[in-house]
């Protein structure tokens, strides 16, 4: 039984894309009845330091004194006294952000210490095969990168689920002085590495910067092991009105990044007065409610919810809704997740490259608005009729799964086969 570690920021997580990701791989480990899966996380309330989550070895631990107050924030930022936290954390990691110039992209240096320390305290006891780090932040990747250098017998692999450099840079520093930073710590980081996954989105990105670095070779194109048979609850969910058109959105909302407010405006422009359109999001919406008044028919923010009820608002929807983004190496998981459920995705984009694009142009329910087109009636009409249009039969999983094989948690597990076993023959 080989003893695989995961150096993940939460567990088990109702937001955080990156994880549900990683949850993915992790129980097809076990399904193999192979490996001993565990992971390490931060603490948050209400769960213990240790337990066992469907066969998952869940060890947490508290990385400083004003945690337990920040995440208590973090989790009724609704409140007031929450918002108040929120915010107070919020200025405090500004003015760490100033004061670690000098060390970036590392801002938290005492708390990507202690994750480090935590993960190496714990493999001298539980003596792991594998540590797998996923690049949700710089301190899960550095934790892996600490283990391996003081257990060099140790494999590991860095999943890059987010790209070091190719995702957006600080905005309070210069665009060179933070790539050439970042590119000090991916090659840190890289070198050490046994096997590195990459995602398909960013192969260009690390070919052209790389190809040259001794740890190319080591790299392992993959893509999101998002594309699973959705578990359907047969239960109306309550946020689904039925006799209404429901389109769904879940996710970040962004300015001007991911800024919602075309799509509702060019929804409400088709003059279809019976839609229900839900949006579950994080961020600063405040100044995207006077479009509710606006809307023909519903239009409502809601705060992110319970995963086992987003996935039952998932199965009574009639459209899922994508909003494009401006970094071609940043692919949202979520668009597997929808397209698992053979319903219409409609998408925005502003590039031409979009990261979702590609993907979404080979589903055949997908409708792809481009927010840069000067012919803004010809999308109203084309929005008009996807929405009005019937779409049976759905495009049923049998179907996705041929046109996206790569999506499959399975081809993570026969990567870390290979590394493990075939070396042993």
């Amino acid at each position: 039984m080989k003893k695989i570690l995961f150096t993940i920021q939460w567990y088990p997580s109702v937001r955080s894309a990156n994880v549900l990701c990683d949850d993915e791989i992790m129980r097809a480990l076990l399904a193999e009845k192979k490996y001993e899966v565990h992971c390490l996380v931060y603490w948050v309330p209400g769960r213990p330091a240790y337990e066992v989550i469907n066969g998952i070895h869940v060890h947490r631990f508290i990385p400083g004194l004003l945690w337990p107050i920040f995440i208590w924030g973090k989790l009724h930022d609704t409140t007031l006294l929450g918002g108040l936290v929120v915010r107070i954390n919020r200025f405090l990691l500004r003015v760490k952000q100033l004061l670690s110039i000098f060390i970036y992209p590392v801002f938290e240096p005492f708390t990507t210490r202690r994750f480090a320390k935590q993960a190496v305290r714990l493999h001298k006891k539980e003596k792991f095969d594998v540590v797998i780090s996923e690049h949700n932040g710089i301190d899960t990747l550095y934790a892996g990168y600490i283990i391996k250098k003081t257990a060099s017998d140790i494999k590991f692999i860095p999943i890059l689920w987010d790209p070091i450099v190719g995702k957006a840079p600080a905005k309070y520093l210069s665009r060179s002085f933070c790539e050439r930073r970042l590119e000090r710590f991916e090659e840190k980081i890289l070198s050490l590495a046994d096997t590195i996954v990459a995602m398909q989105s960013n192969k260009k990105n690390l070919t052209d910067r790389v190809v040259h670095k001794s740890y190319f070779e080591r790299i392992q194109f993959l893509d999101l092991p998002r594309l699973l048979a959705p578990v359907l609850a047969n239960v109306r969910s309550k946020f689904i009105k039925p006799g209404n058109i429901n389109i769904i959105y879940s996710g970040i909302i962004s300015f001007p990044d991911r800024d919602p407010s075309f799509i509702i405006e060019l929804l409400n422009d088709t003059g279809i007065e019976n839609i229900n359109l839900m949006l579950f999001c994080n961020g600063n919406v405040e100044s995207l409610f006077p479009l509710i008044k606006k809307f023909h028919g519903d239009l409502t923010f809601y705060p992110y919810i319970k995963r086992d009820e987003l996935l039952k608002i998932y199965e009574g929807v009639d459209i899922f809704l994508n909003l494009g983004g401006a970094n071609p190496n940043m692919l949202p998981s979520k668009i597997f997740e929808y397209m698992s459920y053979g319903k219409p995705i409609l998408s925005t984009y502003t590039i031409a490259d979009d990261s979702s694009k590609k993907y979404l142009d080979r589903y055949p329910l997908a409708l792809m608005i481009n927010q840069q087109s000067p012919d803004r009636d010809s999308l109203i009409v084309d929005l008009r009729d996807f929405i009005l249009t019937p779409k049976s039969p759905k495009c049923s999983f049998e179907t996705v799964c041929a046109l996206f094989p790569d999506n499959n948690p399975n081809k993570y597990v026969q990567l870390i086969a290979n590394m493990l076993f075939d070396e042993q023959h």
